[in-house]
């Protein structure tokens, strides 16, 4: 079980498709095992009275305790982000074990000697055994069910406060990949996306590319404006110049049917990129935020984005930059960041 427990953990904190296939497999094989020793000691180790009686609890937690932890792993999931909630998972199986093997070890003492944590106190017998899992078992239930209790408190709270992050996740993509992320002006004009993109993009300042990056000749296209699950708008442009430079710049705009502050953005990018740092005194935005993105496939890129509310439309817009890495390049990429974001 703790080889099952650290499988999992590692597949939660993966950001490699073939390594988190790799965990995934090792757990399979690590679960399977644990399956066979489970069903031999059921069967064998419960004397003929409490076999019955052992079966069913089995049967309880073997087909109860995965919804259970459906349940924790949805609550902990919207509230804390889905890599806490995998590799938390995998991680309190492996402490609950080790308490388990204390707790049974301790029953199994010796004659005379401390046994566990003074409650397990059956007689050590083949009964006394099937007392102490059922014992344990009890506790882990208790443990289980004020998690998930703890954590749906949380959820409610936040959704009282109008904080419920995970109605919407940011697109964003690496600029050797053609663009992705965000906005700080909502585009103008009806209902044809793919007009009010190419409109944003023609206003999309060429002189703070060549100012902030030190390029010439710059040129700005339109990728693509679509309109997103949650009626989010999306629009990418690409800017490229003679010297082989490339950055992608991504407008997004909220609605406030999905996000409501511009904090509530930042706290998304954070749930989504650990490495998020603030950047402060970016005039024209309510936050903003760089971080680096690794791609699966491609070299690391740097990304930054300020986030403001449009009062007016009720909007969250943001728009976010990125570029490859590359020395010195965060400075720059923080001063481009700062000139889309100016009014």
């Amino acid at each position: 079980m703790c080889l099952w427990g650290l499988a999992v953990a590692a597949f939660g904190l993966s950001h490699s498709l073939v390594l988190a296939t790799v965990f995934l497999a090792l757990a399979g094989a690590a679960d399977m095992v644990s399956m066979v020793f489970r069903n031999s000691m059921a069967q064998t180790a419960a004397t003929d009275e409490m076999r019955g009686r052992m079966q069913g609890v089995y049967t309880v937690v073997v087909t109860g305790g995965p919804r259970v932890a459906d349940i924790a792993h949805g609550v902990v999931g919207a509230t804390a982000g889905t890599t806490i909630a995998v590799a938390g998972g995998g991680v309190l199986v492996v402490v609950l074990v080790i308490i388990a093997v204390a707790l049974i070890a301790g029953h199994l003492a010796l004659p005379g000697t401390r046994r566990g944590l003074g409650w397990v106190d059956a007689g050590f017998s083949q009964g006394g055994v099937v007392v102490a899992v059922n014992r344990i078992g009890r506790t882990f239930g208790v443990l289980a069910v004020g998690a998930v209790l703890a954590g749906a408190l949380a959820g409610c709270a936040k959704a009282v406060n109008g904080t419920a992050l995970a109605v919407a996740q940011p697109t964003t993509a690496p600029a050797s990949s053609g663009g992705g992320g965000i906005i700080p002006t909502t585009p103008a004009g009806g209902g044809n996306v793919t007009q009010q993109a190419q409109q944003t993009c023609s206003t999309l300042p060429k002189a703070a590319v060549t100012s902030a990056f030190g390029v010439p000749d710059v040129t700005v296209t339109t990728d693509s404006g679509t309109t997103l699950n949650g009626g989010i708008i999306q629009i990418k442009c690409v800017i490229t110049s003679s010297s082989g430079f490339r950055a992608n710049v991504v407008v997004q705009v909220y609605p406030s049917t999905t996000i409501t502050t511009a904090d509530q953005y930042f706290q998304i990018m954070q749930r989504q990129f650990t490495s998020v740092q603030k950047l402060n005194g970016i005039n024209g935005a309510d936050v903003a935020g760089i971080f680096q993105d690794t791609p699966q496939a491609g070299a690391p890129v740097d990304e930054a984005f300020a986030a403001k509310k449009d009062t007016a439309a009720n909007t969250v817009d943001v728009v976010l930059a990125g570029v490859a890495d590359a020395p010195g390049i965060r400075p720059k990429l923080v001063s481009f960041i700062t000139a889309l974001a100016s009014p």
